[in-house]
């Protein structure tokens, strides 16, 4: 790519795999972002819409951007209409959202719901959707994801104020194995609940809570690596909380050593040319 830049983009522009996806999302940007903007739709929410449409669409937005989102936003049905819609969400929701909860911890809320006709709906009648969230009965599926993360505007700051250091976004991780009983007590009293992560961290939350744990001991050694956080945690979650989680708090550098091949499916494999298989036979 140093050497020859020109010719490392013309590889990008005719790969069909997820880099040439990302590329051609990437080269879309000043095309569609003004459109986007038009709508009130900011290019952070534009992506994921553009990950789920076929590369023909994408094509399409190449050569006309406006009939492209026209398009999409004419679609009935599908991934790429409920992402879309998800997105028009952002405003009306940010006049009904808790104060101290982001937009973006409540749209793995809104993935849950499951006609498209609710979401649209939602754009005029924000605070309906919220209501049925925040009081629906819990076997529905947007209600008992959402009643996790509502509680960080109360969590949080004690979060930060007993354990500086633990983000929100890695210890809400935690919170959602738990049934509903267990999840009330520990919003009631979040200095026992971590109390008992402690002491109890083969449970399924304290797996959660020595990773967040490790998150400031570790995360600067692994971009040393070449490593994302998002990778550490992958290989952290089928590793033992007990026996190797838990320690590495004290050992945060030696524990690093394990991680640095990273995950298993992101490892290069080496594939050997004829004449070097026939020099070994």
């Amino acid at each position: 790519a140093v050497d020859d830049p020109k010719a490392f983009i013309d590889s990008l522009n005719k790969r069909q795999d997820d880099m040439g996806r990302e590329w051609a999302i990437a080269t879309l940007r000043f095309r569609l972002e003004p459109l986007a903007a038009e709508q009130d739709l900011w290019w952070d929410e534009m992506v994921p819409v553009l990950k789920s449409c076929s590369r023909k669409e994408l094509l399409q937005a190449q050569e006309n951007g406006k009939r492209f989102l026209d398009t999409i936003n004419n679609k009935t049905r599908g991934e790429t209409a409920q992402l879309l819609a998800i997105a028009k969400l952002r405003r009306p929701f940010s006049r009904v959202l808790p104060v101290g909860l982001p937009w973006a911890d409540v749209v793995p809320a809104l993935h849950k719901v499951e006609t498209l006709k609710e979401l649209q709906n939602a754009r005029e009648a924000p605070d309906l959707l919220m209501w049925k969230m925040s009081n629906a009965q819990q076997e529905w599926p947007p209600a008992v994801l959402y009643s996790f993360l509502r509680l960080r505007p109360k969590m949080e700051p004690k979060l930060t104020e007993l354990v500086p250091g633990v983000m929100w976004e890695d210890f809400v991780k935690s919170l959602q194995v738990l049934d509903p009983m267990e999840l009330h007590q520990a919003s009631q009293s979040l200095y026992r609940f971590l109390q008992l992560l402690e002491i109890y961290p083969a449970d399924p939350p304290g797996r959660w809570w020595f990773i967040a744990r490790l998150r400031p001991h570790i995360e600067l050694a692994l971009d040393t690596q070449g490593n994302t956080w998002e990778e550490a945690v992958e290989m952290m979650s089928e590793m033992d909380p007990a026996f190797d989680l838990k320690p590495a708090i004290h050992e945060p550098l030696v524990f690093c050593e394990q991680l640095v091949q990273g995950p298993q499916h992101l490892r290069w494999t080496t594939t050997l040319r004829p004449e070097e298989l026939k020099a070994q036979s």
